[in-house]
This record gives structure tokens, sequence and C-alpha cells, in this order.
């Protein structure tokens, strides 16, 4: 009774073993055995179903020669027989390529290139980079109109990040906008912020004060004198008139 009880337990574990490799090795199976860099997040396609040109503008992406991987992209999709499934492939690179495109334009020192890339790439596509790459190079070229929505865009979102937040600030008080530049840093959260970072944002905000109080100042001098001056005025008129 006992071997047969002993026999019966053997036969069921190897059986369990037996349904447990089975199940794991299709699980396996089921999965994609290639899958392309995750550089590329919105790639679907495995590498075997990209040919040669594709695979080209993928390794010259990886190496970070993204002005290369750029032009073979866009000249790639101009061609009109080009299979649906790779055109789909393609233009989902697209926002990724030119946003590494426009930020090394941008690094390099070319701020108009790099605004056309990343406008585009966040046409496509939104993008936290493209935003601060934005609002980076208008402020740059000194376009602060066209630099104000791509700032309130990205740091509504990532109000950590302390260079970005100064940087608007002293903009803003170039246009004296110190009202909004106070009211930005106010918004900082500042628990998030280290020792050294919440003493950059006082001085930050110590030097906006003076400069408000200096530019009130001014425009008091200002306005005196304009009082003064037109009253020597009504003053000559009147005494020409006697």
């Amino acid at each position: 009774m006992t071997l047969r009880l002993t026999c019966a337990c053997a036969v069921l574990a190897a059986a369990v073993l037996l349904f447990i490799y089975l199940h794991d090795d299709n699980t396996r199976s089921a999965k994609p055995q290639t899958r392309l860099p995750a550089v590329v997040p919105p790639v679907q396609a495995r590498a075997e179903q990209l040919d040669r040109e594709d695979k080209e503008i993928l390794l010259a992406f990886n190496r970070g020669d993204y002005f290369k991987a750029l032009a073979m992209l866009e000249q790639k999709l101009q061609l009109r027989d080009l299979p649906a499934v790779q055109r789909r492939w393609l233009q989902a690179q697209l926002p990724t390529v030119l946003s590494a495109a426009g930020r090394l334009h941008i690094e390099r020192g070319d701020c108009d290139t790099g605004i056309e890339h990343l406008e585009r790439a966040e046409h496509l596509r939104h993008d936290m980079l493209n935003l601060r790459g934005l609002a980076w190079c208008h402020y740059r070229t000194r376009a602060f109109r066209a630099a104000s929505p791509y700032f309130d865009a990205y740091l509504r979102v990532r109000r950590d990040d302390l260079e970005m937040l100064l940087l608007y600030s002293d903009m803003l008080a170039e246009q004296e906008e110190y009202t909004r530049a106070l009211a930005l840093l106010a918004r900082t959260d500042r628990a998030s912020l280290n020792a050294e970072a919440q003493r950059r944002l006082q001085i930050q905000a110590q030097k906006l004060r003076a400069q408000e109080r200096h530019a009130s100042e001014q425009q008091a001098v200002m306005e005196t004198n304009s009082f003064k001056i037109a009253y020597q005025r009504q003053l000559h008129d009147e005494l020409s008139v006697e």
C-alpha cells in the first residue's frame, strides 16, 4: 500500500513539473525574441522585418549620428512605393529622431535649426524635452514672447527644474514683470529642493525684489522730472501771455 502511494505521488509530481515546464516554454515562445533598442520607444517591429536602409538609420541613431539618421529617414519617407508597414515604422521614429537632432543643433549653437526640428517633433508627439529646448532657445535668441508659452507649459509639470525656473524669472525681470517672476519662485516646491538649491532660489528672490525697488524708484524720479518740466513750460507760457 505504501509503495503504491509513493509511486502515485511521484507520478503526480512529474506531471506537475511537466505542466509547469510546458507552460513556461509556451510563455517564452509567445514573447518577441528580438527587440529593437529602447532608445526608440514607439518601435514595435522586429529587427528581421527591417530592410538594410532601415537598419542603417537605426544604427546611425544609436551611435549618436542624429543628423545622418534624420536625413536618411526623411529621404526614405519620400519614396512613393514604400510599403505601408515600413512607412508606419519610419513615421513612428520621426518625432524621436527630430527631437534628438534638434537638441544636438542647440548644443552646437544653432538655435534656428534646433527650434525648427523641435517644433516639428512636438507637433508630432508631445515631449517635455522639446518644450525645454524650445523655451531655452527662444530665450537665447531673445524671442521672449515666443519663449513664455513653452516655459509655462514646461514648468507647469517640472517645477523642480531649478535652472529653468531661474532662467524664466530672469527673462520676466528683463521685461520688468517682477510680480510674475516673484510669483513663479513662490510657487516652487521648496521641500523638493536641496539646501543649495533653496539658497539659490532665495538669492534670486532677493535680487528680483532689489530690481523691482530700483525700477520703482527710477519710475518715481522720471515722473517727478516730467512734472517739473510740464510745470516750468506752463509757467513760461503764462509769463509769455502777460
